[in-house]
Parts: C-alpha cells; sequence; structure tokens
C-alpha cells in the first residue's frame, strides 16, 4: 500500500513538471502553480506542528513573512547575494520562532496557537507601519532568484518534493518518535 502511494507521488509530480516545463505558457496558471507550491510546503510544516507534535501554531504567515522581507532587504539594500540572503533570511526567522516558542513550551493546550496568533498580528501590523518594508505598498525591486518563470516553477515543485521526502524521513527517526510521544502524551514525554 506504501509503496502504491510512493509510486502514485511520484507519477503526479512527473506529470506536473512535464507540464510546468513542456506546457504551461499561460502567466495566470504559472502563477496559480507556484503558489499553490509555496502553500504545500507550508501545509507540510504546519502537518510537522499540529499534526504529529499536537501543537497549536497559527503564526506561519507571520514567520513566511518575516524570513520574505528579511532576505529581500537584505539581496536589495546590503548587496548580499540572493541564495545567501534566502539563508540568513531563514536563520533569522528561525531565531524569531526560537525565540517565541520559548515562553510557549510551558504552556498547554491552545495557548500556543493564541500566541503564535497574536504574534503573527503583530508582525502584520509592524510591516505595514515600518518604513524600511514600504508599509502597505509592500517592498519593490527584490532581486529575482531566476530568470525564466519556468525555472521558478521547477523550483517550486522541487522545494515541495524535498519537503515531502525531508518529512517522511524526520518521522522514521527517532525525533518523529519523540513528536509523536509528545502529540500521544506530553507531560510522559
Amino acid at each position: 500500500m506504501k509503496q502504491k502511494k510512493t509510486v502514485i507521488s511520484l507519477a503526479i509530480f512527473a506529470l506536473l513538471l512535464i507540464y510546468s516545463i513542456f506546457f504551461q505558457t499561460n502567466p495566470y496558471i504559472r502563477s496559480v502553480m507556484i503558489t499553490a507550491c509555496m502553500f504545500a510546503t507550508l501545509t507540510q510544516y504546519y502537518n510537522i506542528c499540529y499534526g504529529f507534535v499536537g501543537i497549536s501554531n497559527f503564526g506561519f504567515a507571520a514567520f513566511m513573512g518575516i524570513g520574505a522581507y528579511a532576505s529581500a532587504i537584505l539581496a536589495t539594500d546590503f548587496g548580499v547575494p540572493v541564495v545567501l540572503s534566502m539563508c540568513l533570511g531563514t536563520l533569522f526567522t528561525a531565531l524569531c520562532g526560537f525565540i517565541l516558542m520559548i515562553p510557549c513550551l510551558r504552556m498547554h493546550g491552545f495557548t500556543p496557537g493564541i500566541v503564535t496568533l497574536a504574534f503573527a498580528k503583530i508582525v502584520q501590523v509592524l510591516i505595514a507601519a515600518a518604513k524600511f518594508t514600504n508599509g502597505e505598498m509592500g517592498y519593490w525591486g527584490i532581486t529575482p532568484l531566476f530568470k525564466s518563470k519556468t525555472t521558478y516553477t521547477v523550483f517550486a515543485l522541487f522545494m515541495v518534493a524535498v519537503s515531502i521526502m525531508l518529512i517522511s524521513w524526520l518521522m522514521k527517526t527517532k525525533i518523529g518518535l519523540a513528536f509523536l510521544s509528545i502529540n500521544d502524551d506530553s507531560q510522559a514525554a
């Protein structure tokens, strides 16, 4: 049964990849496909938090925004190469998440969800009010990672596949077993 799911998943991935490389000419469909891949990747990490660990987290949009703005500002304002700025933005986001989760470790039930939801709203208000992010008008002039839109689509599909494989691998390790035990009984774990 598991091998059948893997074969079906690989076939769907291969079809989407072939479609995005050879047959996709409509920019709207390409944009929707990239956005769907972005949210599919984000959903995988939400599945770790709520599905496997059992902790409510509604701050993914805030963390996504922090990473996006950090990497965009580093790339455009400070001239950092795009790939390095993406890595630094990811590290900055991880640091923000680590700082936020320190007080949440002692909370139970839906309290971490409420804290992360409040954090998301605070980040939204701060980004909308900040001058260095251009407020509600958004940040313009971001250095692109790729010149071709087809490459963006292939990269987005690749990131979905990598995130699914990494999470599948993670859940087979001792860390994954610890995640599942936290979900079953956090006090005993």
